[in-house]
């Protein structure tokens, strides 16, 4: 069954790609990748064979009123609702912690998620084994981000997601499966997904001190900007680099000086390309959610990272020609003959050298035998 799903997908994708090819144009070349899948040091949460053993345990009363705790679009879609971040109604529980035998307690746990990964009987979970005890890790990490699949029940898409962006030459979140247990109740296998931290950041940059963003129906217009979300304390409260870049944007210009200016515009490419590649709808080019943006101090210009994965390989019909453009960024580049030209080039280039069919079948055999 998944081999027969990522078949057509894979099918579908391709007559989008080609529908792009530009006329007497030579044949595309991979782009430089900056970072590739091998740059990642192996990490024991993280080996690709083996399933995670997470057991929780906590007050039965802490965990019945942290599973209820929801959100709903009438509560987060009330009045000027993105003028603003959107408010979180989770809260943080103490509880003891299990992963392959080690343990380590009074760490903080809470439900995650927006409105369509909510699940009152298995709950998507951030645990922060800090909160509570300043300095506690497991493994050299600080934050485990456990995701329930109730939007892919075959729960595969996010893994191999992830390991096309890494293939695309991008920073993405390593990826793989966790069985978990809540006071002896077994919730079945989650999906076990690097958070966007400052060890992520110091990996993939070699820096944490750069201005982090997450971004949930945010985009880089005066209209939705306030709605992006600082996310740790180097941060400008201020989106200072997203103002910046907002302003120019709604003046005059050539595009292509303009975006250079600000972003990596090369790297950008790529993201929005494999935002196609994938079908990932609900991100940044298809519905302006689901992304962090970084601004780099070494470059100093602003990075896309992808996140919220787990709606993408799937077919949409009647929805043209499959590239995204609800997102300003991607917009303007396919209305720009130039841009639009380049990006084009690299969705072809990016078909021949990461959408690999074969690699594609291997993975999902290889999380089929894990999880099945």
């Amino acid at each position: 069954m998944f081999r027969l799903l990522l078949l057509l997908v894979a099918v579908l994708l391709s007559g989008c790609a080609g529908a792009g090819q530009i006329a007497d144009t030579e044949t595309p070349t991979p782009p430089s990748n900056p970072f590739t899948p091998d740059d990642l040091a192996e990490h024991p949460l993280f080996d690709p064979d083996t399933v995670l053993q997470v057991a929780i345990t906590m007050d039965p009363d802490d965990w019945a009123e942290l599973r209820t705790q929801s959100r709903s679009f009438a509560q987060e879609f009330a009045g000027d609702c993105r003028s603003e971040p959107f408010s979180s109604p989770y809260t943080y529980f103490p509880g003891d912690l299990e992963v392959n035998g080690e343990t380590l307690s009074s760490i903080g746990l809470r439900k995650k998620g927006f409105i369509g990964s909510q699940n009152v009987k298995k709950p998507s979970l951030r645990l922060n084994l800090d909160e509570y005890v300043p300095g506690a890790e497991l493994q050299g990490v600080d934050n485990i981000t456990l995701n329930n699949g109730v939007q892919d029940p075959a729960l595969v898409r996010q893994c191999l997601t992830y390991g096309l962006f890494q293939r695309a030459g991008l920073p993405a979140s390593r990826c793989g499966f966790a069985r978990v247990r809540v006071n002896d109740e077994d919730l079945g296998i989650y999906v076990h997904v690097e958070p966007v931290k400052r060890s992520f950041l110091r990996e993939r940059f070699g820096n944490d001190d750069g201005d982090l963003y997450e971004g949930t129906l945010s985009d880089v217009d005066a209209r939705w900007l306030d709605t992006f979300e600082p996310k740790n304390t180097d941060t400008d409260p201020s989106l200072g680099p997203l103002r910046r870049l907002a302003e120019d944007l709604a003046g005059q210009g050539p595009l292509e000086e303009m975006l250079d200016a600000h972003i990596d515009l090369e790297q950008y490419l790529t993201f929005q390309a494999m935002e196609t590649w994938t079908a990932h709808w609900d991100g940044y080019a298809g519905n302006q959610n689901n992304f962090f943006v970084y601004r780099d101090p070494a470059r100093e210009r602003l990075v896309f990272l992808p996140w919220g994965v787990d709606g993408t390989l799937r077919t949409f019909e009647g929805r043209g020609s499959g590239h995204f453009s609800t997102g300003l960024i991607a917009n303007r580049v396919l209305a720009d003959p130039s841009l639009r030209a380049r990006y084009l080039d690299r969705v072809d280039a990016l078909g021949e050298a990461v959408w690999s069919e074969s690699w594609l079948l291997d993975e999902v055999d290889r999380m089929e035998s894990l999880i099945e």
